[in-house]
């Protein structure tokens, strides 16, 4: 999620996670935060659950993969 767990710094810690306690087998998905549930509780006219979250940019997930694979890992984005 933009601004909470999708820095460099984070990520990199994930890795190093994973590649410790789960293996260098795991394949990694980047999962992009998208706006599809704030449209459902527009219609529901439920303001107070919305969020103001901007996706991250096609770049910078890329970023995120290509550092993710440096570490030696494998990754995708998305599910």
């Amino acid at each position: 999620m933009p601004g909470h767990n999708d820095s460099v710094d984070n990520i990199k810690a994930t890795a190093k996670f994973v590649t410790t306690e789960l293996g260098m087998d795991v394949k990694v998905h980047l999962l992009p935060y998208y706006k599809l549930g704030e449209a459902k509780y527009e219609r529901l006219e439920c303001v107070s659950h919305s969020v103001s979250i901007q996706s991250p940019s096609d770049d910078y997930v890329l970023k995120l993969e290509e550092l993710v694979e440096f570490l030696g890992l494998t990754a995708y984005i998305g599910g």
